[in-house]
């Protein structure tokens, strides 16, 4: 089949506050963006209508693979946000060939939601983890913005254009 595309991530490093957790995270989840949706019907409209209202919340999950004091340190101080980065590299297939590779950086900021503590088994290795509500989240793909969400900010931007521009104007921000 030409002209099929295939990307794919297979690793991803992660920076905690600008120190690198390679070879101790064991799983990354961020959340999708997701709107929070208000229902509108009136007289007139022959249906619902849903309009986007704002977010849902966004989390980042991280999976260690062992106990790292430094790591639930920062985890325990549920009044601090962290600043998270996470670099992945995204190969592009076509048919049976790679024919490149850009990286791709999310740049998270959050608050820890979830300390989920220890988990150990006989003759396993132990594994903890910790779930954050993020405030803030850029992509970035191949160096270039693909959206960026800062809520304290109140900032919307979708391939470069603004969406809350007039907002912060209207607020008086």
């Amino acid at each position: 089949m030409a002209g099929i595309k295939i990307n794919s991530i297979y690793e991803a490093t992660v920076y905690k506050n600008g120190n690198s957790l390679y070879g101790q995270a064991k799983e990354v989840k961020i959340s999708g963006v997701k709107p929070t949706l208000k229902e509108h019907q009136a007289l007139g409209i022959m249906g619902k209508i849903r309009n986007p209202m704002g977010f849902e919340e966004m989390t980042l999950e991280l999976d260690m693979n062992s106990v790292y004091p430094d790591s639930i340190k920062d985890a325990a101080n549920i009044y601090k946000e962290q600043l998270f980065i996470v670099y992945g590299n995204l190969e592009t297939y076509e048919g049976d060939a790679k024919v490149g590779e850009v990286k791709v950086k999310y740049t998270l900021r959050g608050r820890t939601s979830d300390n989920k503590g220890l988990d150990v088994k006989h003759q396993d290795a132990s594994e903890t983890g910790e779930t954050y509500t993020l405030s803030a989240i850029t992509l970035e793909i191949d160096g270039k913005e693909i959206y960026a969400i800062d809520l304290q900010a109140n900032i919307y931007r979708v391939d470069g254009n603004d969406l809350w521009e007039q907002r912060r104007i209207n607020l008086g921000l």
